[in-house]
């Protein structure tokens, strides 16, 4: 979203994914505040007035001994950037979306009691097939995708606000390998639109004009 308040609220998740507030450290909650150091956009403001990064205060508390909060101030911090970078650049997809596809995809390729004609040969099909959206960790994808979308990884890679990368894929009797490039960031339950290539599936099938 162009102008960062989808980011905004969509982070908002952050306080309910399992990470318990920090207390006595109020996070600043507004990015185009002048007391933002330049390198961080969010920060927090001592006794004094000093403004202080969420790194500064984890390196802090992790020498007085509280390193369990350091360590999850760090891990919420690091969330935080990678969130605001991912809703700023991408379009995403929501679980309820995903759901909300492979509905419609059951109920849109649904067949039993025929035959699928598979490297020229006809099977009869089991009592009911349709097709599924399927998910591969790239580690994982056994076919090579064209040098556009490798060209579009390489430049998420740039960005390193993402933990792995997903290829989406129709699931069907016969495979059919015209998949989507996901971004995943571990902590966050969206998928980021990275490339497409073909058109078996498109992000324009999952996702509505006005979403994502």
């Amino acid at each position: 979203m162009s102008d960062g308040q989808g980011c905004q609220e969509r982070a908002l998740f952050i306080s309910s994914a399992g990470v318990p507030p920090v207390p006595f450290i109020p996070f600043l909650t507004n990015p185009s505040s002048s007391a933002y150091p330049a390198d961080m956009n969010s920060a927090t403001i001592d006794c004094a007035g000093k403004v202080e990064s969420p790194a500064a205060i984890a390196t802090k508390l992790r020498e007085l001994g509280f390193t369990a909060t350091a360590t999850l101030i760090n891990a919420k911090e690091k969330l935080r950037r990678q969130l605001s970078v991912a809703y700023e650049h991408y379009r995403f997809v929501t679980p309820e979306i995903l759901q909300r596809f492979q509905e419609e995809l059951r109920a849109k390729t649904l067949k039993g009691g025929e035959t699928a004609k598979i490297d020229n040969h006809f099977y009869p099909l089991p009592a009911e097939t349709y097709d599924t959206l399927r998910f591969t960790p790239i580690a994982r994808y056994g076919l090579v995708p064209p040098p556009a979308a490798l060209e579009k990884l390489a430049e998420a890679r740039m960005f390193g606000c993402f933990d792995d990368f997903e290829v989406a894929d129709l699931k069907t009797v016969a495979v059919r390998p015209d998949p989507i490039l996901f971004g995943v960031i571990i902590g966050c339950p969206d998928k980021f639109f990275i490339v497409q290539w073909d058109n078996d599936v498109k992000i324009e099938d999952i996702l509505r004009a006005d979403e994502g």
